[in-house]
């Protein structure tokens, strides 16, 4: 399928910053359902193509972006993840950090890659909770081994 429009959006905690790259439209959502349902009534408003000529890519922020992965997986939205390490990297050096500039700099890297990107697809409920349960078991891990650290005054330097 061929992408004609590239909507890249720059997420944050509470919200995120979202650029239509064709139009240069801009606007700013709250990160929570209610955003996400005005986000594609948006896009969808201002953009001169079809939903299925749009495609939405943003940066890979674990939990901050997990919801709105799951919010468009259900509505059939296609869209991608991107490390921000990968941006950053194909932009070359930049000055200063700033939500609006970093949400034109997305869509402008998917705008460049619109042949390439392919849809993400969100790994089944079992899954998640799988991967989540690792991470847990990660930091439980980490979490008792500074304890250890603490409390006995040893460090381990083979790690």
């Amino acid at each position: 399928m061929e992408f004609k429009e590239i909507v890249g959006i720059d997420i944050s905690k509470n919200d995120y910053d979202v650029r239509i790259h064709k139009s240069q439209d801009y606007d700013k959502f709250v990160n929570n359902k209610k955003g996400f349902r005005k986000l594609l009534k948006w896009v969808y408003k201002v953009s001169a193509f079809t939903q299925d000529e749009i495609f939405f890519i943003f940066e890979h922020t674990g939990l901050y972006s997990y919801n709105l992965a799951l919010f468009l997986s259900e509505k059939n939205v296609p869209f991608t993840f991107v490390s921000g390490l990968e941006i950053k990297r194909s932009m070359g050096i930049t000055r200063g950090k700033d939500d609006k500039n970093d949400a034109t700099k997305i869509a402008y890297y998917g705008y460049l890659r619109r042949e390439e990107l392919t849809t993400y697809t969100m790994p089944t409920k079992a899954l998640s909770e799988l991967q989540s349960l690792f991470e847990l078991r990660r930091r439980l891990v980490r979490q008792s081994e500074l304890s250890y650290i603490w409390l006995t005054g040893k460090f381990n330097l083979s790690h």
